[in-house]
């Protein structure tokens, strides 16, 4: 037998005995290992004016972050930071930490801690340059920065420059929108609820404390540390409840919700979904078996156009 070291000098070695356990593991250990296969990602439903969404230029993609639907196409992050997209809206576009994506509105947030949103993502204003996480609706902006504070700009009152919360937030480690309400989860598990340029902060503590938020275009949903799910359509987060027809389903482990459709992962891998069930993707999502990297879009006022996203495990 030949060794090598690690130090690149090699020499051979006469092996005069191996126990059956030994000549078993050397067995395996010089057996070509081979490299395991990429499950596919895979799509149902429709996109409107009959769109393709075909997602063949994931098949091989092994360095996957997170995919996002929204109604022009799909988006998908690489841990290179490159964003993989459906037609060429952000051709060349590397150096991505976090997208959020809310029916329409793109928002990026940049490794540098530059941020874009609006509808295409590309308005970065120059006085945020220190953001982890970024969110928007259809009238505003939103960027959680790396002291735990938020900034929020947008088309408010017709201008752009950042505007301070209503009143100062500290301690927060992630953020939502919902049209024009945003909501800001803190350390300790407290979740903070505004409107976008209005002076009003409502609190709560949900459960034993949100650990996960996310924003439709209606309404948000938070995880709390038990895995409880909570949701709310008011400003007011003291009015959040657990759906009905989530109290007997145990505990969850990811939330998900886009458009006006919400999901919510149990314990086994498999998913729950309720609300608008455009081209039947409710009813996909609650027939699938246990999957990861699940995303998908429904067009409000429209069931004809929806579609899910997923990778099998």
């Amino acid at each position: 037998m030949n060794l090598e070291l690690r130090d690149g000098n090699a020499f051979d070695l006469e092996i005069t005995l191996l126990s059956l356990d030994d000549q078993q593991f050397v067995q395996e250990w010089l057996q070509p290992v081979e490299p395991e296969k990429l499950a596919a990602v895979k799509i149902f439903g429709s996109q409107s004016q009959g769109k393709s969404i075909d997602v063949e230029a994931l098949a091989e993609v092994d360095d996957l972050l997170s995919i996002h639907a929204f109604k022009h196409g799909w988006l998908a992050l690489r841990e290179s930071g490159e964003v993989m997209t459906l037609d060429d809206r952000f051709p060349g576009l590397t150096e991505v930490q976090h997208i959020c994506v809310n029916t329409l509105w793109i928002h990026l947030t940049m490794r540098d801690g530059k941020v874009g949103g609006a509808k295409g993502g590309n308005y970065f204003p120059d006085s945020i340059f220190d953001a982890v996480q970024c969110a928007g609706g259809n009238s505003h902006s939103a960027a959680l920065l790396r002291d735990g504070t938020v900034k929020v700009w947008g088309r408010l009152y017709d201008v752009e420059e950042p505007i301070d919360p209503p009143k100062p937030l500290s301690g927060i480690i992630q953020i939502a929108s919902c049209q024009r309400r945003i909501a800001a989860v803190h350390e300790d598990g407290r979740v903070f609820s505004w409107v976008a340029g209005q002076s009003e902060v409502h609190e709560a503590m949900l459960g034993d404390g949100i650990v996960e938020i996310e924003g439709s275009i209606f309404d948000f949903l938070g995880r709390t540390r038990s895995g409880e799910v909570y949701t709310w359509s008011k400003v007011d987060v003291s009015k959040a409840k657990i759906p009905t027809l989530l109290k007997e389903e145990g505990l969850f482990q990811q939330i998900r919700c886009n458009g006006s459709t919400r999901a919510a992962q149990r314990k086994d891998g498999t998913w729950i979904a309720w609300g608008k069930n455009s081209s039947g993707i409710v009813d996909h999502i609650n027939s699938l078996g246990p999957v990861s990297d699940l995303a998908f879009f429904s067009e409000p006022g429209d069931l004809d156009n929806g579609y899910v996203i997923w990778r099998e495990p």
